[in-house]
């Protein structure tokens, strides 16, 4: 049988070596979205806005305790942006991890300042459909992320980005 000191020396043992390779320690206090459906965390004028012309809003995972919610905003066949809430539990390492792992292979990386702990903005040309994600590192271990299709805009999608955060809690 291990005991508690023995797991508490471990845990520490981890936090060490994970700050000594530059991996933050996970937070693991939540903050509630203040709305939880997540096409409310954008609506579909406001995304309307944003992308130049009439949106339909369609929730993708909106499941009741679920670590993975998002909504998909459809303007054409051409003109997506999907919008994605990943907490703790949704990857298999922390939130700063996996936001190291979305964004380190990528040749177009841009960060960009003002919204979240950390963000990202990747264009993928050589994604089927043509692509643009900003990724954004949050408190309590979570991941926001906005995909656009077809090449929208970094500054459009941060757009984005700083509506639904202000509505899930940064």
């Amino acid at each position: 049988m291990i005991s508690r000191r023995r797991i508490r020396l471990s845990l520490k043992a981890i936090a060490t070596a994970a700050a000594a390779v530059g991996l933050a320690a996970p937070t693991h206090a939540e903050p509630a979205p203040t709305t939880v459906a997540p096409c409310d965390w954008v609506t579909a004028d406001e995304a309307a806005d944003i992308l130049g012309g009439p949106v339909t809003a369609k929730p993708l995972l909106d499941r009741p305790g679920s670590v993975e919610m998002s909504c998909g905003y459809h303007r054409s066949i051409d003109s997506t942006i999907e919008s994605d809430l990943k907490l703790p539990g949704a990857f298999p390492v922390d939130a700063p991890s996996q936001f190291a792992l979305g964004t380190a292979p990528a040749t177009n990386v841009t960060t960009v300042d003002g919204v979240g702990v950390k963000a990202a903005c990747v264009v993928e040309p050589q994604t089927t459909p043509p692509s643009t994600t900003l990724l954004v590192l949050l408190t309590g271990d979570r991941l926001y992320r906005a995909t656009g299709t077809y090449y929208p805009s970094c500054d459009s999608l941060k757009t984005f980005a700083q509506t639904a955060i202000a509505r899930i809690g940064a």
